[in-house]
């Protein structure tokens, strides 16, 4: 079978790669640096990933700092990869895939000798490591080791071809939320991740033909036999993304000291490409606020959907029909789900609807006011006939925008949390005036920039800047009905 592994060899790999690395596993509980949530450093992993043929056997250290609650006594970490195991309850497919996947915990530890207690739930899709009370402001170091087995598949993990993904592949604490971590159930509607910004140093082997694209910036590299050991760190993004591919071409450049990567199999426009890659940058750092890491990289790949948002770097599917378009959303998302939180799973409108709608804004800057009214006129008129269907047909479906994406089926979830949601942004903004709406706009940034906003912070921005409450407005598209008027 073409990925089958010998298990034995991998191990060798994992140990060698090892020692070469001098992995020492943090082990000690300390105090937070910083005395305040918004001032420290509340959660970083360091991590050690050898690959070979489809499988990853990885060591990591995460360490949290215990804002959280006094006596914390366990942590709970996301296993993302086990909805792409063939029998998962929660799966991350709708149809059968060609192999399957999963991660297996081996050990969790307090330090490289003090082994910890651990579980995994009934799905296989959280981790619960039972801890020593915490008190608040401590922080701990919890290592792991683990095996990891890659999906053949186009989904946002998994390989085909030479074409290796890696999203969400390591374990990712839990969000905490109302005194306890969230267990979010997987599903294939809507993006259902949540997580809180980090710090990342990541280590990979792999083999030295394959060219590596990442969320990280680029320490160093150096080969080792047939393989690359290459380091690579990025501080406050949500998630580490890697793709690697042995056909990649990569054109870079330099936007206002910002190193932009584009990944791609000999794009004729490339010149073009990296125009728009570059002008979204220009026209949501001018409307929201300087973007506000050191690199950006766009990939293309072989991906299910249109695209798909990391920190720092986001997928563009190599069959996408409107490049422009995905390139500007998926631009936008560095804005409305990396820099700046919300709950992607219980209100996905945020988001989803504010990067739609920055496509938009990215139209009317580069083609003037005409493709910005045809982009808006397009949704509206699409939403709309949805409406007056479901009312014509006495459906019953909410309308509302205050779901969850398990409230939601597949068009349901396009047409009120990606078109509903931009129409209802659009209104804000043709009500309150470009230079308000961007005021109010750029301080939500600047206020929650790395941390999770919501939408009555947004609101709250929003009426300081227009000297009025905007809040019923958007209220009332949150609730069942369009009133949109062009």
């Amino acid at each position: 079978m073409l990925y089958k592994l010998m298990r034995c060899e991998l191990k060798k790999l994992y140990i060698a790669m090892i020692i070469m690395l001098s992995i020492i596993g943090v082990i000690c509980i300390t105090g937070c640096v910083n005395k305040t949530k918004n001032e420290t450093k509340l959660i970083s992993y360091k991590m050690n990933v050898a690959y070979a043929e489809n499988q990853i056997v990885g060591t990591q250290t995460t360490t949290i700092c215990n804002y959280y609650k006094e006596g914390l006594d366990k942590l709970c970490f996301n296993l993302y990869p086990n909805a792409y195991r063939e029998d998962a309850k929660f799966p991350s497919f709708d149809k059968a895939m060609e192999s399957y996947g999963g991660i297996e915990i081996e050990t969790v530890m307090l330090n490289d000798k003090d082994k910890l207690q651990f579980a995994v739930n009934d799905d296989k899709n959280l981790l619960i490591v039972n801890i020593s009370p915490l008190k608040l402001e401590e922080s701990i170091s919890i290592y792991m080791t683990y095996t990891l087995t890659l999906p053949i598949c186009n989904l946002r993990m998994g390989i085909t071809d030479n074409n290796i993904k890696l999203a969400s592949f390591y374990p990712q604490l839990a969000y905490f939320e109302n005194g306890e971590f969230r267990n979010d159930p997987f599903t294939t509607i809507g993006d259902p991740f949540l997580s809180e910004c980090a710090d990342y140093d990541i280590t990979i082997s792999a083999p030295s033909d394959y060219i590596i694209a990442s969320s990280g910036t680029l320490i160093n590299s150096n080969k080792e036999g047939d393989n690359q050991i290459v380091n690579l760190t990025a501080s406050n993004i949500r998630d580490f993304a890697i793709v690697m591919d042995k056909n990649y071409q990569v054109t870079d450049s330099i936007w206002q000291n910002k190193v932009i990567k584009y990944y791609h199999y000999g794009d004729e426009n490339v010149d073009k490409t990296m125009k728009i890659i570059t002008d979204s940058m220009a026209v949501y750092s001018d409307m929201y606020g300087m973007y506000d890491y050191p690199t950006l990289s766009v990939v293309v790949t072989d991906f299910v959907d249109g695209g798909m948002e990391f920190g720092r770097l986001v997928y563009i599917s190599s069959n996408d029909s409107d490049l422009e378009t995905t390139i500007a959303h998926e631009i936008a998302h560095q804005w409305w789900y990396s820099m700046v939180g919300s709950d992607s799973i219980m209100t996905p409108f945020i988001d989803e609807g504010m990067a739609t709608f920055s496509s938009m804004l990215y139209y009317k800057s580069i083609y003037g006011d005409e493709a910005f009214e045809s982009k808006l006129n397009a949704v509206c008129d699409s939403y709309s006939l949805y409406e007056k269907l479901q009312k014509m047909r006495q459906t019953g479906v909410s309308l509302e925008l205050n779901k969850s994406i398990y409230d939601y089926t597949d068009y349901q979830y396009q047409m009120l949390v990606y078109q509903k949601s931009a129409m209802m942004f659009g209104h804000i903004y043709q009500t309150m005036g470009k230079e308000k709406f961007k005021k109010g706009m750029s301080n939500y940034v600047k206020k929650y920039k790395y941390k999770m906003g919501n939408i009555d912070n947004m609101i709250e921005e929003l009426n300081d800047a227009y000297g009025q409450d905007i809040g019923g407005v958007v209220k009332g598209w949150q609730n069942a009905c369009c009133y949109y008027v062009n």
